[in-house]
């Protein structure tokens, strides 16, 4: 009989299909050949097919504590059939649907992906008794599948059972990328950005004046994605006045939805620039060195663990990045090597389909 597997996140929207929320169920069935559901707060209740699983609408509206009651019911009713319940984050409320669960299916596995901010939570809570309850209520879930190897250490550490699985890239993109050469222009350094210049965390405002500080007669361009704010564009409009020359050599792409053309993009950029102030394990910063880029990134970008066992660099300020650009722009064919070694080192670790696997012989020797 085909097992079950059911994936709870109640934010869940189509553009969550490529992201880890998405691609591990998709999986799941397409590599695992599980029966998958994926849960979600709906406004109704709904079932529709969505790529390799079941999209199904809960209808909630009460909750207490940040639990759905409606949700809670949902899955003590549901419990029996279920052989996989997947959660995300490592929160309070994700271990009280665990905790119930397990309650309804002992023999059930579950699991709870985590992201960097994870490590702490709930082991922080400063009222003892709480902390205690957040422990027990840890203890029931049979696997944290974790993102960084210092989160993973920090859950070790704590005799919770701890999968290392850092985020891949989604089987569309992997299948986009196939159909664009792999060989890389010599002549002219390309950079890509991924992400709302504007936005405070993604901090584009620094990557633009690290670029305006390079000589102008430095061969390079720049492609922006992910749109601007009407604040950015001011601040933009600024840098222009004093420095005309960077209109031929940045573009704003806006917010692309084509894959194919995410695709192209990354096949023609040699180096992956990332300057946010906060990220989790980026999937774009995979998703590029997957088609050879090396990653530029600032200390808070998510990428230690793939810089640290890759190639790349991590900037500590804005001088720091001035002269990395420069250097990697100058060398080319050495940040092209560099993006090689990166692109062997993701297909080996980042892929979804052979961390399922790796997932699936642990699950089934338990």
């Amino acid at each position: 009989m085909t097992k079950k597997w059911v994936t709870l996140f109640e934010r869940y929207e189509e553009f969550h299909l490529q992201k880890d929320v998405g691609q591990i169920p998709y999986n799941a069935h397409k590599v695992l050949g599980y029966e998958v559901e994926l849960w979600r707060k709906g406004k109704i209740d709904k079932i529709d097919k969505v790529s390799n699983f079941n999209l199904v609408d809960i209808k909630a509206n009460i909750k207490f504590f940040n639990i759905y009651f409606s949700i809670l019911l949902y899955i003590i009713k549901h419990a029996k059939e279920i052989d996989v319940l997947s959660l995300f984050h490592f929160r309070k409320y994700t271990l009280i649907y665990a905790f119930f669960f397990k309650l309804f299916n002992r023999k059930s596995i579950v699991l709870i992906k985590c992201d960097s901010s994870d490590k702490i939570k709930p082991f922080n809570d400063t009222n003892l008794l709480k902390k205690a309850i957040n422990i027990f209520l840890a203890k029931k879930v049979d696997y944290a599948l974790v993102e960084h190897k210092f989160v993973y250490d920090f859950f070790v550490r704590n005799n919770i059972k701890a999968i290392y699985m850092p985020n891949g890239i989604s089987s569309d993109l992997k299948a986009a990328f196939s159909e664009f050469s792999t060989k890389k222009d010599t002549k002219l350094a390309t950079l890509i950005f991924i992400g709302r210049c504007g936005d405070p965390r993604k901090n584009a405002e620094l990557a633009i004046k690290a670029l305006s500080e390079l000589p102008e007669n430095l061969g390079w361009r720049a492609f922006f994605v992910g749109g601007e704010t009407d604040e950015f564009k001011l601040y933009y409009s600024g840098i222009l006045k004093s420095k005309p020359y960077l209109a031929a050599k940045i573009f704003f792409k806006g917010y692309i939805t084509d894959i194919r053309v995410i695709a192209e993009l990354y096949g023609h950029s040699h180096i992956f620039l990332m300057t946010s102030l906060q990220e989790g394990y980026p999937i774009s910063l995979v998703e590029a060195c997957w088609k050879g880029c090396m990653p530029i990134l600032s200390p808070k970008s998510g990428g230690d663990d793939l810089v640290g066992n890759s190639a790349g660099f991590i900037f500590m300020d804005e001088t720091q990045l001035v002269s990395i650009l420069y250097s990697s722009i100058s060398n080319i064919q050495n940040t092209i090597n560099a993006g090689i070694i990166c692109k062997n080192y993701v297909m080996q670790n980042n892929d979804w389909e052979k961390n399922l696997k790796n997932l699936a012989d642990i699950i089934n020797h338990e």
